[in-house]
């Protein structure tokens, strides 16, 4: 398709899934969006005997079917906080463009240090530089490929509150959220984190399922602690509000 061969097509939630009747063996026309990524257009046969997993492929922990307040849309949840995958998927979405913006460390990469226990939580991505005699041997990297990666951390270490926010992982907090409650509590940071159930409410645009997503990140002890410690990491632009 395209010029290309495809092998995996997306299926982007549990809403499109269904209504698609997915089932083993079933033949589905595919085509590319925006002549890219692979959709399913139809299923001709639409047995619908796929069903959706009661466990987490990877952690083994009971899943559930969670429905977005405003869209509808049902996505699959795996109810594991402490589950390896997400885990490996918080730190990919930290150093994406719209997060950090820390260019240099793939998908691969990360998790690669992860195993090897060179990083462990956010913050000790910007401790990289300690372990470059480790970093240097590993296969695919070299001084040039550090020193890349290394420049793009401390360039990263200039951050707006809202993009460090984003780069958290909140279930339901994406980028324009991060920004409208940033902007609402004028770019103060104390002010923004500590943020009441009520507070959050009154913004428009921000509902129930937000704000409740917003205030337990923060109210939980790990997470707190571990935000305490990036902020110590990252210089925070000025921003005022207009």
């Amino acid at each position: 398709i395209e010029g290309s061969t495809v092998q995996r097509a997306s299926v982007h939630n549990v809403s499109i899934f269904a209504d698609l009747e997915l089932g083993y063996g079933d033949r589905v026309e595919v085509y590319k969006a925006n002549m890219i990524i692979p959709q399913i257009s139809e299923n001709l046969d639409r047995t619908a005997t796929c069903e959706i997993p009661a466990f987490c492929p990877c952690c083994g922990c009971e899943t559930e079917v969670h429905e977005d307040d405003k869209s509808g849309v049902l996505t699959l949840w795996c109810m594991n906080a402490n589950c390896e995958a997400k885990g490996n998927r918080l730190f990919e979405h930290f150093v994406t463009r719209d997060a950090m913006n820390i260019d240099g460390i793939s998908t691969a990469t990360l998790v690669t240090f992860l195993e090897l226990g060179i990083i462990d939580d956010l913050p000790s991505i910007f401790h990289l530089a300690e372990h470059q005699d480790e970093i240097v041997n590993l296969e695919g990297f070299g001084f040039k490929s550090f020193y890349n990666m290394i420049n793009a951390i401390e360039k990263a270490r200039n951050v707006k509150l809202a993009n460090l926010i984003y780069a958290l992982g909140i279930p339901n907090i994406g980028l324009s959220t991060s920004k409208l409650i940033c902007k609402n509590f004028g770019y103060d940071m104390k002010s923004t984190v500590t943020a009441s159930y009520n507070d959050l409410i009154q913004i428009e645009g921000i509902g129930d399922v937000i704000a409740q997503s917003f205030v337990d990140y923060f109210a939980d002890k790990n997470n707190a602690d571990q935000f305490v410690r990036l902020i110590k990491e990252v210089n925070l632009i000025e921003e005022k509000v207009s």
